[in-house]
């Protein structure tokens, strides 16, 4: 007899429900939303970090960089003692955050184009479509 636990191990065509949609983000095959790439970038500064919108397109060098000048530019802002390097690494952290959110936006937007996906308006989806008609 064996002291180790039975676990039954699931069959290849099982898979969790989430991990075949991680798979598809991370393979960078699928369809990227700009406007979640936005929101990505938008979070961060309550975190004090940058650059998850451009790592969310694919663009993980591009998020480190976002990263990496956010983190200096926030250390700088919370330790320094001279008002004017206050305000500049304030202004350098700002100014790098809301870069950060166009970019990723336009980013996905871009690389939507060149794997020929086509732009969805939110006024031509289905549920306003339907929004104007009155029913019988």
């Amino acid at each position: 007899m064996s002291i180790e636990p039975f676990f039954p191990r699931p069959t290849g065509h099982h898979q969790i429900p989430l991990e075949k949609e991680f798979k598809r983000l991370i393979s960078g095959k699928g369809r990227k939303e700009p406007v979640l790439a936005g929101l990505l970038a938008t979070v961060p500064p309550f975190f004090a970090i940058q650059g998850l919108g451009q790592v969310y397109n694919g663009e993980v060098g591009k998020g480190l960089f976002f990263l990496s000048i956010g983190q200096v530019s926030f250390s700088t802002w919370k330790t320094a003692v001279d008002p004017m390097s206050i305000k500049i690494a304030r202004a350098a952290y700002l100014g790098t955050w809301a870069y950060s959110i166009i970019d990723a936006w336009r980013s996905a937007k871009r690389i939507n184009r060149k794997r020929g996906h086509p732009f969805v308006r939110p006024s031509l989806t289905r549920a306003s479509a339907y929004a104007g008609r009155r029913s019988p």
